[in-house]
């Protein structure tokens, strides 16, 4: 699958990366693993030889390690993070004491808002959000949002089961 991309449908607001590792498989796809450094929006493009070559500004965070509002956030954002991990079983419980020992507060919001499942738009809005306590209050509410989906969805299905198993019961009683 290959996709026409030129500047006009690239978001200008993007990831600074480093590429770890990348390892060409057998089907000829390549598995890379990246590191995301900071944030970068682009400054200036030129496309040459079928590659898009962008100028880009780079922007660095430093928070203030003293904000009791971005060490609340911090806690709810967990709290509700583990909420969140009780109905993904396939997320690894590493991650958590990860995430627990995260310093960066601009980090531990990206990386809260890359485990979950919201659309790339909404993605794309956090990325694009350069103030760390607005970014932390967007994850939280998409967090917030995640998890009552998942509880209804819980109780949707458990509701179903005990119907199910009811109907069941009755059939085999005939």
């Amino acid at each position: 699958m290959q996709e026409d991309v030129d500047i006009e449908n690239i978001y200008s607001m993007g990831v600074v990366c480093k590429i770890n590792e990348s390892v060409k498989l057998p089907d000829d796809s390549y598995r890379v693993i990246i590191e995301g450094l900071d944030r970068g929006q682009i400054k200036n493009s030129k496309e040459e030889n079928g590659y898009i070559e962008v100028e880009i500004d780079r922007y660095l965070y430093e928070a203030d390690e003293d904000n009791n509002d971005l060490e609340a956030l911090k806690r709810t954002a967990i709290e509700y993070f583990e909420k969140y991990m009780s109905f993904k079983k396939d997320i690894p419980q590493e991650l958590l004491l990860n995430i627990k020992f995260e310093q960066d507060y601009s980090k531990l919001a990206d990386s809260l808002i890359s485990y979950l499942d919201p659309n790339p738009e909404l993605v794309q809005e956090v990325l694009e959000e350069l103030d760390v306590n607005k970014r932390f209050t967007k994850v939280l509410n998409v967090l917030s949002k995640e998890i009552d989906i998942l509880t209804l969805k819980a109780d949707l299905n458990s509701q179903v089961n005990i119907r199910l198993n009811k109907s069941q019961r009755e059939y085999f009683l005939r």
